[in-house]
């Protein structure tokens, strides 16, 4: 009788297990559908729910926190090699959004980075008619090179200086300029600036680094809002 007991005990504890994890997988799913078509995100991302287990924070429609992480998608014309996204207390009715939506996910704060290579930098430069050439160097610099107009004269020119984040803007802002023949060239002529996505009302973007050649983007937001 002992033993009987026991094999039903453990067979509960695996079919409360299974759908826990079954429950949880497609909680997971239905936010990805949401964050790929609220985000703007031509590939749909990986959603992980913290908390185990998944019943009993569904039961009281709050979370830990949730992580979104996306891997080369385009947001706004903008190619990204990687989107992260952390939200920290997290509230949802995940019953509504298992049976198929209704509601809105809110979360106090959140934390992520956007990151951007080289040469998805200057394909989109190059679709906005900036006619330069980008080289990301490190500690949050950049090279620029490229033909520049001067008094309807065509020069080569180049430049180093700083990336920064201003403004929802990621902003090149040339120090040292090299051109040929003695011409003189301003600084603003090899300036640009590129819009960074607005994929959430409230994102503030904050902070570059570079690391092997790609642009690592940093954001915060809080009291984030999304509709599900």
């Amino acid at each position: 009788m002992r033993k009987l007991l026991v094999v039903l005990l453990v067979f509960l504890v695996v079919v409360v297990g299974i759908g826990d994890f079954v429950a949880g997988a497609i909680a997971e799913a239905r936010l990805a559908e949401v964050a790929q078509r609220r985000l703007g995100l031509t590939e749909r991302p990986t959603v992980d729910l913290h908390g185990f287990p998944f019943l009993y924070y569904a039961l009281r429609r709050r979370f830990p926190g949730a992580s979104i992480e996306g891997r080369d998608v385009r947001v706004e014309g903008l190619a990204l090699q990687r989107f992260t996204l952390e939200l920290r207390n997290v509230r949802f009715d995940s019953t509504a959004a298992i049976a198929g939506g209704g509601g809105r996910l809110r979360a106090s704060e959140g934390t992520g980075t956007v990151e951007i290579t080289q040469d998805a930098l200057g394909a989109y430069l190059e679709r906005q008619d900036v006619p330069f050439r980008v080289d990301l160097l490190r500690s949050s610099r950049a090279r620029v090179s490229g033909t520049a107009t001067v008094l309807g004269v065509e020069v080569e020119a180049a430049a180093e200086g700083r990336l920064a984040v201003a403004g929802g803007s990621l902003e090149f802002r040339p120090e040292r300029i090299e051109v040929g023949d003695g011409v003189e060239v301003p600084a603003s002529l090899l300036a640009f600036r590129v819009d960074l996505p607005a994929v959430l009302p409230g994102l503030l973007y904050d902070g570059i680094t570079v690391e092997d050649r790609r642009a690592v983007v940093s954001f915060r937001l809080r009291r984030a809002v999304v509709p599900l």
